[in-house]
């Protein structure tokens, strides 16, 4: 007589699919550039501008103008260019529509208008098309005037040491997860090969780091099982508190899916 014993473990094999990975996290570092004014000042990107994502090798460009007539008492900026390549045009006030009283631009104002969109004491009228501005802080700088063809001219800042937030490789034996991203402050999207009949039936999140810490992952969404997404997403929470990770951890998953209409 055949042997017709039921293959138990490898039925349940086709039903439900266990994936397994291992990847490790490098936070973001913003990159900074200077601008060789008199006392110098530092831009530094901003992180949440660009996404977590590093990018070295844009400029800031600075044009001072000769000083000219421009309405009542204001001074004149302007952003043109790309996130990559920005150039910042700086108009002084003549005096001529403010009674004769002219109105200098100084390092510390230009610090302040980048950081903050604004000069105590003083009226800028920013153009600015393209958002710019917001991409860059600025520190530094002191009370020495900015010039026309002298201090602060011509100025090319170029960003480096910029490092893009992110996740490594999964562990070389993984199959099944396409990728882990971070998609909002402490939520992580584990990004899965295929989409799975019912969805996730168990999962296990561990934190793998080099010092203790109170937190804990909670699903946030399952969308394993609609083709459109193929993903899960986490939180890391710290007193309920959605909390990034810190670099160098690392996150170890353990996914059981539904993986047919079976059960």
């Amino acid at each position: 007589m055949a042997n017709r014993n039921f293959k138990r473990k490898q039925a349940l094999e086709e039903e439900v699919k266990d994936i397994y990975g291992l990847s490790t996290y490098t936070a973001a570092v913003v990159g900074t550039a200077t601008l060789a004014t008199t006392s110098p000042i530092t831009l530094t990107q901003v992180q949440a501008a660009f996404g977590g994502v590093a990018h070295n090798g844009y400029t800031f460009h600075t044009v001072i103008n000769a000083a000219a007539a421009n309405p009542t008492n204001t001074i004149l900026f302007a952003f043109t260019g790309t996130a990559a390549a920005i150039t910042l045009t700086v108009t002084p006030n003549d005096g001529t529509n403010n009674t004769a009283t002219p109105v200098t631009v100084t390092e510390a104002n230009l610090v302040q208008l980048i950081t903050s969109g604004i000069v105590t004491g003083k009226v800028p009228t920013i153009t600015d098309a393209s958002s710019l501005r917001t991409l860059n802080t600025a520190t530094g700088g002191s009370t020495n005037i900015l010039a026309h063809a002298g201090n602060g001219d011509g100025l090319t800042g170029t960003f480096s040491g910029g490092v893009s937030q992110g996740f490594s490789a999964l562990n070389p034996s993984n199959v099944g997860i396409t990728s882990i991203t971070e998609v909002a402050v402490g939520t992580y999207r584990i990004l899965l090969t295929n989409s799975y009949h019912g969805g996730l039936k168990f999962i296990e999140s561990l934190l793998i780091g080099a010092t203790a810490r109170d937190g804990k992952f909670q699903v946030k969404t399952d969308g394993s099982a609609d083709i459109t997404k193929k993903y899960v997403d986490i939180f890391y929470l710290v007193v309920g508190t959605a909390t990034n990770i810190t670099n160098g951890d690392a996150i170890l998953l353990n996914l059981s899916l539904k993986n047919t209409t079976a059960i």
